[in-house]
């Protein structure tokens, strides 16, 4: 901690060394703010990267004969996310999954299953602002079993 004490008044002297002294205490006290502002920053840093731990979600369910339709996922979004994977698996046969936000195809959120695991990133068009509907559309279904999935997403926190 730096601590600056100078009187002013009748008789103090304003010669170079007191100049030089004074010059010195305002490089070590700005050295000190400078130090408490990255300290700062990173306790903000951190702070957000909890909080944003915290707001990972995800929602998995299985659709054990799965058919050529729309699954609503969540009728109305509470509050924000950004849609992040989606992850599908059948126990047998194929079909092919969509992933939209009120009707519009999420980027990157398509998924052709399989007995494989499959995972796909979505990048584009993958945000709610809270409101929407998240719908599965399900197609080209060929003898597929045990439609495994899971969507994973990140809330967006006011």
């Amino acid at each position: 901690m730096v601590t600056l004490t100078y009187e002013f008044g009748t008789g103090t002297q304003l010669d170079k060394p007191f100049l030089t002294q004074l010059q010195i205490d305002l490089d070590e006290l700005a050295t000190a703010v400078t130090a408490n502002e990255a300290a700062i920053a990173s306790l903000v840093s951190s702070f957000t990267a909890a909080v944003n731990s915290l707001s990972i979600n995800f929602i998995t369910d299985i659709i054990k004969q799965p058919q050529n339709q729309n699954y609503r996922i969540v009728t109305q979004l509470p509050y924000g996310v950004t849609l992040n994977l989606l992850a599908a698996q059948t126990a047998s046969g194929t079909c092919t999954m969509v992933m939209t936000i009120n009707g519009t195809p999420v980027t990157g959120g398509t998924i052709n299953a399989n007995s494989s695991l499959q995972v796909a990133t979505m990048t584009a068009a993958n945000v709610c602002t809270g409101g929407e509907q998240l719908i599965m559309v399900v197609s080209s279904v060929s003898n597929a079993v045990d439609l495994s999935w899971t969507m994973t997403f990140t809330r967006t926190i006011p």
